[in-house]
């Protein structure tokens, strides 16, 4: 019995040991990952925080297959990857919201919680596998988590740009319904009444459905005196940037759409319509080069006088 005791104590050292270290590791790649969301939609697709993400899901196989070998006990052997799964989810929530846990919308959540569920499976099956694998399966089992993980993450951050082209996308539709009232009446609604208010007055005459939210699910911000108007995208953080004439900000910042044209606007595509293209899209350029600034509702945290 004592040998016995004496060769399990042997085994769970090196294991427990090895475990621990690699277990540092993945934590700190982790926050690497975190802090580090998308800054462009002309993000290489593999980068220093998507890499950190998958060498850490590698590197927390690597660590709970040495507790297991170690000894680990069942209930600890179930419950460490579903908490390593929900820190990663978390990691990635911020992530797809630019690092703001208010940006993360309902579908956002519904992938996240896909990604926490498979991560769970991935990394407490391997370690099982690691638990009686020889040296052939302690290098298969790794570098397998590390490109299956890669491989979802690509997946999930794909969709990230998509919100950019959806705030796009709202901003021009509220442009061109303003627009077509401001020409056949004159005028447009002023931004004293609330958003649903203003949308009830343009619709159905000139625009059939207008959205009330931009692609980071926060509501489009309408500003108007009932001459000159602004409609806006207030991105992943909320708040008004500095107004300029191109994109010099990233994609998680605002897009702001007037009766002058395009305002302020994230970085802009890849390949795409270049600063000067899109500033030809103004319909009469700003008196004097410069734009008079409206003032910002309630509420609404306004940089447009700081520099980023």
């Amino acid at each position: 019995m004592t040998n016995g005791s004496e060769r399990t104590e042997a085994k769970g050292g090196p294991g427990i040991a090895l475990g621990v270290a690699a277990m540092g590791v993945a934590a700190i790649l982790l926050v690497i990952a975190a802090k580090r969301p998308p800054e462009s939609i002309c993000d290489p697709m593999i980068s220093l925080p998507v890499l950190a993400f998958a060498v850490a899901q590698a590197a927390f196989v690597l660590a709970l297959g040495a507790f297991r070998r170690a000894g680990l006990g069942p209930l600890l052997a179930g419950v460490l990857p579903l908490a390593w799964a929900l820190l990663a989810g978390a990691a990635l929530a911020l992530r797809e919201a630019a690092g703001d846990f208010d940006a993360v919308t309902s579908g956002n959540l519904v992938m996240i919680l896909g990604t926490v569920l498979g991560l769970f499976l991935l990394s407490h099956g391997i370690a099982m596998k690691l638990e009686t694998a020889g040296s052939l399966g302690w290098l298969v089992g790794p570098v397998l988590a590390l490109a299956l993980s890669l491989a979802w993450l690509r997946v999930v951050e794909d969709g990230t740009p998509q919100r950019y082209w959806r705030s796009w996308g709202a901003a021009d539709t509220w442009g061109l319904a303003l627009g077509r009232m401001e020409k056949e009446t004159g005028g447009v609604p002023r931004s004293d009444a609330d958003l649903a208010a203003v949308i009830a007055a343009l619709e159905p005459t000139f625009a059939k459905d207008l959205p009330r939210v931009d692609g980071w699910g926060r509501e489009l911000e309408y500003v108007s005196d009932g001459k000159t108007w602004e409609i806006a995208s207030l991105g992943a953080f909320g708040e008004r940037g500095p107004e300029g004439t191109g994109p010099v900000r990233g994609f998680a910042d605002d897009l702001v759409v007037s009766n002058l044209g395009y305002v302020s606007w994230p970085e802009q595509p890849c390949g795409g319509v270049d600063a000067a293209e899109i500033q030809e899209l103004r319909t009469e350029p700003p008196p004097d080069g410069e734009r008079e600034q409206l003032p910002v509702p309630d509420g609404v945290i306004d940089k447009r006088n700081e520099k980023r």
